[in-house]
């Protein structure tokens, strides 16, 4: 697998209102942001570290590793006095660096979950959230994953090798597409290719 992913520069979860930030992240209620992770407050596990420039790593060269980075303390995302599930967003930069031109590793996953420990998680196809056993769907998994996958597997039924995956208790995705964006002006479909190297 020998992949760099570096989750760069911004990570953002908004749920009701705007937010004042500093250079090493704020939180304020269920509303933060990370502009660089020097500094952050966040759960890491596994191979996961956040590097002296505060880009934050969450795997190395190694085969089939795993790394997670959480933030330390639980969000609410439903409301607890009319058991709505509330509205909330995300915006992040990431960048998958490989030592090989031609290989970008798995892919990684934005999570939401009820527990930080996925020790039983496995790396590569399985974004280490699951495992052999445990990806079955199983509604007691409680996983929400947004996936950049970069990998095909025909297991997961994954739809190319460059797509980005909505899953919920496990890797087989509700919902998936082709990664890419459609153009404000033109409003055609431009595809990105994830294991580019390049910042998206």
């Amino acid at each position: 697998m020998f992949i760099k992913a570096l989750v760069c520069l911004l990570l953002l979860l908004h749920r009701r209102s705007s937010l004042a930030s500093s250079s090493s992240g704020r939180y304020d209620g269920d509303d933060f942001i990370f502009n660089g992770f020097g500094g952050a407050n966040l759960t890491l596990d596994g191979v996961a570290s956040i590097t002296s420039t505060g880009l934050l790593m969450v795997t190395d060269k190694s085969m089939e590793t795993k790394g997670h980075a959480f933030h330390p303390s639980p969000l609410r995302i439903r409301d607890l006095s009319n058991g709505t599930v509330v509205s909330f967003s995300t915006t992040f930069a990431f960048g998958f660096i490989s030592d090989y031109t031609d290989f970008s590793g798995n892919g990684m996953a934005f999570v939401i979950s009820h527990t930080k420990d996925f020790s039983k998680a496995l790396g590569g196809q399985f974004l280490g959230l699951f495992n052999q056993s445990s990806n079955a769907y199983n509604s007691s998994n409680y996983v929400l994953a947004i996936e950049l996958d970069t990998i095909l597997s025909p297991q997961f039924q994954d739809i190319d090798d460059n797509h980005v995956g909505i899953d919920i208790n496990n890797l087989i995705s509700n919902k998936s597409h082709t990664a890419g964006y459609y153009d404000d002006h033109t409003g055609s479909f431009e595809r990105l290719s994830l294991g580019s190297g390049q910042a998206m």
